[in-house]
């Protein structure tokens, strides 16, 4: 399961999201501008997948439904808000790239603790009253999101 996420990943959807991706950049000039997110109307004619997608942004969480089909994938919307997806399919998690960016910095600098810097999120969040509804852990699915980004 792990080499044909990784497989997806790789030779599917990371090449789809680069010119995307750095349009987003030119868009909101390197994040300062929150992005605006832009529909497409679904061309292949397929009823797609509905997903059910939290979003974990620098002070809340955002619950959000999506329909993905071939021609509209999640990962594509998703990176149009200006989240990024934990899984290249079907996601149940994103996570806005502003945050993933300062993880990024923020690890460059102190010791990598996936565990204690979701944990930090989470009681974050929950002091907010934000709570995740999900009952796999935020740990696995952010750092797929980190990692991937």
């Amino acid at each position: 399961k792990k080499q044909r996420q990784w497989a997806r990943w790789s030779d599917y959807v990371l090449p789809s999201l680069v010119r995307p991706y750095l349009k987003l950049l030119k868009n909101t000039s390197s994040f300062r501008n929150p992005p605006t997110p832009m529909s497409q109307p679904c061309t292949c004619g397929q009823s797609g997948q509905k997903l059910d997608i939290v979003c974990v942004h620098m002070e809340s969480l955002e619950s959000i439904t999506l329909r993905s089909c071939e021609c509209n994938p999640a990962a594509n919307q998703l990176l149009s808000r200006g989240l990024c997806p934990c899984a290249p399919i079907a996601p149940t998690l994103a996570v806005s790239i502003s945050m993933l960016e300062f993880v990024r910095e923020c690890f460059l600098r102190l010791l990598p603790n996936m565990t204690g810097w979701c944990d930090s999120v989470k009681s974050f969040l929950a002091s907010r009253s934000y709570k995740l509804k999900t009952r796999d852990t935020l740990r696995k699915r952010f750092s797929n999101a980190l990692h991937w980004y």
